[in-house]
């Protein structure tokens, strides 16, 4: 920009002129404050003399000494030398010293420091490497392959954890015929160093072995691998145990199974891979021609564990399974609830029942139930815009009571079941018809030629016999008894047969002993007046 202004020298006294000699100005005035921004910013020191003491599996104290006089807070930073990315931060330390907390143990971590003054941050300071503690072994060997020597030896190795927590040691090998056994009651055999290799010997011939293995460091044990199983040889050889078997949910009917051929791939005619459910545990088995090494099983049952293993054949015979290993199919929608009930109870009540769908047809756990219910014409047609729903939020229960209908109306009912999935399918609508309603409005009677009128039930009346708190199949005194139709007969009613027969007698016991009262009350005063007249 300098340049280009000595390059185009305008006349003296033009506006151009003034205007480029102001910039120039701008420009000077604007280098003069870098260089004293740089110059303030050189004042600042950062933190020296980093020190770690306190070194754990997990934490570390960091202590340092001020660079300048006048430092308000300081800034830590670090970060595994191992693992890519920025530095963390941990900010406003107001101490020479903090503990960093929530490190990886065995790790090698690059730490540094930041003083903060008035004029801002200081450049880091000269960082500190630092390794943290050793642990245990917090993950099991990877990869462990056992194959047969001969008739009674087999050979393993492996690769060693993923994470180490410190330096291997060694590794123990447990081996056993009877996987059922606790491991400590299992054989073993150790392997001192860093050679992840080993063989086992004195076996008994043509027996399916079932190997582990473990690392250890000077804090102690890891955990065991995944088991494997092997056959020690035979004289007729059949194949080797197909390799890191996988089974993978791709859909609530689908399982993607996965596998590594044998070594001896060339022998290898067929697989035969056999699993079974958790819920009809019927045996199943499916024949696999290589080179492939991937099934995908169809038709399952939703939210059910499924148990897989393979095995390879030759021409000679069928080799040893692999070690079990299960899989979970996700939950779906449930099918539609069976047995479903519905009766009318009053003029704008119904009572709606059901039965769960069959263990098989659920598809997961069913956490409620909606039961709709709309209005219908005639024809039994839906009228539109007036469904409602009922939520059942308990998968265990199986009614509902409807309230707040209109009387002499037809409705349709259905109900449907729900998972974590969504709604499931909805069952075959039920019609039902709310009673009439009762009539409260005042009635005539005739006693000796003298027409009266009956009061409604919404009026005060004296006596037991108009108790509006009557129980539900109760008598005046609201003792609770059994209807008398369900006395006299000698099959035995549900508990919800009852309830419902307890329900319409309540009401059908109030409406009467209304106009019971009526009538007696009228009459009474009908007497009353004929014997003052006399």
């Amino acid at each position: 920009m300098t340049g280009y202004v000595y390059n185009m020298i305008p006349d003296k006294g033009s506006s151009t002129m003034s205007f480029f000699v102001c910039l120039r100005k701008f420009w000077i005035i604007t280098i003069i404050i870098h260089q004293a921004f740089l110059s303030t910013a050189a004042l600042r020191n950062p933190p020296v003399k980093l020190t770690a003491s306190e070194i754990t599996p997990s934490s570390l104290k960091l202590s340092w000494k001020p660079g300048n006089q006048d430092d308000i807070s300081y800034i830590v930073q670090y970060k595994a030398k191992q693992h890519p990315g920025d530095f963390h931060e941990i900010k406003s330390i107001k101490k020479t010293e903090y503990t960093i907390e929530k490190m990886e143990a065995y790790q090698q971590y690059e730490l540094r420091a930041i003083a903060v003054t008035k004029s801002g941050r200081s450049s880091p300071s000269a960082s500190l490497e630092v390794v943290t503690g050793e642990l245990a072994p917090s993950s099991a060997l990877r990869n462990v392959r056992a194959r047969p020597q001969d008739m009674q030896t087999i050979r393993i190795d492996w690769d060693e954890p993923e994470i180490p927590n410190g330096i291997i040691q060694g590794y123990k090998i447990f081996y056993t015929t009877n996987p059922d056994l606790p491991v400590v009651l299992w054989m073993n055999q150790e392997v001192a160093g860093e050679n992840k290799m080993t063989t086992i010997s004195d076996l008994i011939p043509n027996n399916t072995y079932t190997i582990c293995v473990l690392a250890y460091s000077s804090m102690g044990q890891g955990p065991l691998s995944v088991p494997v199983q092997v056959m020690t040889r035979q004289e007729v050889r059949v194949p080797l145990q197909p390799r890191n078997l996988r089974a993978r949910p791709i859909s609530p009917n689908e399982i993607e199974i996965t596998w590594d051929a044998p070594e001896d791939i060339d022998q290898v005619v067929d697989y035969t891979l056999y699993y079974n459910d958790s819920q009809k545990h019927t045996n199943n088995q499916v024949r696999v021609l290589p080179p492939t090494t991937k099934y995908i099983l169809t038709d399952l049952v939703p939210d059910t564990i499924y148990h897989i293993q393979l095995a390879a054949r030759s021409s000679r015979g069928l080799g040893v399974r692999t070690i079990l290993v299960q899989a979970k199919t996700p939950e779906f929608i449930p099918n539609e609830p069976e047995r479903v009930q519905v009766q009318a109870v009053n003029a704008t009540t119904i009572y709606v029942e059901w039965q769960p769908p069959r263990p098989m047809d659920r598809k997961g756990t069913i956490r409620g139930y909606y039961v709709y219910y709309a209005k219908v014409d005639q024809n039994n047609n839906v009228i539109m815009s007036t469904e409602k729903i009922e939520d059942v939020n308990d998968g265990n229960k199986n009614e509902a009571v409807i309230t707040d209908l209109l009387p002499n109306t037809r409705y349709q009912v259905t109900v449907a079941g729900y998972t974590r999935r969504g709604d499931g399918v909805r069952s075959r609508p039920k019609i039902i018809n709310t009673m009439e309603a009762v009539d409260e409005t005042d009635k005539e009677f005739s006693v000796d030629e003298v027409t009266v009128k009956v009061p409604s039930t919404s009026d005060n009346c004296a006596g037991k016999s108009n108790q509006s708190e009557l129980s539900a199949g109760g008598n005046a005194e609201g003792e609770l008894q059994e209807p008398k139709s369900s006395q006299s007969q000698s099959k035995a009613k549900t508990l919800k047969e009852l309830k419902m027969e307890y329900y319409q007698q309540a009401i059908a016991g109030l409406k009467v002993q209304t106009e019971c009262f009526a009538k007696v009350s009228k009459l009474a005063d009908v007497l009353i007046a004929k014997f003052s007249s006399t």
